[in-house]
């Protein structure tokens, strides 16, 4: 399984909330996307990105199909207009050694 984490800062919290419940609202209805989580910062050290959503795919060929969805492309342009974005994609389950150095910026 591949875990799509996109963190999102925006100006416009209106905009971005009715998006992303929408994609919440997808849930269980496109085949491509296994599991979707959306959620806001509760925490207060966010940085500004304080909405987020997770995407679980089965693999690559997922991420394609999503990519070309078009329930996909409104997300896309609300977001690429008026957020800030920070995407980060893992394979589940990860697990990374602690002598593999290039993970580790400490």
């Amino acid at each position: 399984m591949i875990k799509r984490v996109v963190l999102v800062k925006t100006d416009r919290p209106a905009r971005i909330d009715d998006e992303l419940a929408r994609l919440a609202g997808l849930r269980g209805t496109i085949p491509c996307l296994r599991d979707i989580e959306v959620a806001a910062d509760v925490g207060g050290r966010c940085l500004g990105y304080d909405r987020m959503f997770v995407l679980s795919f089965g693999d690559a060929e997922d991420i394609a199909a999503w990519s070309d969805h078009p329930a996909h492309a409104p997300l896309r342009t609300t977001l690429l207009r008026d957020a800030e974005l920070l995407v980060f994609e893992y394979r589940t389950p990860a697990i990374i050694s602690l002598f593999d150095t290039k993970h580790l910026s400490y």
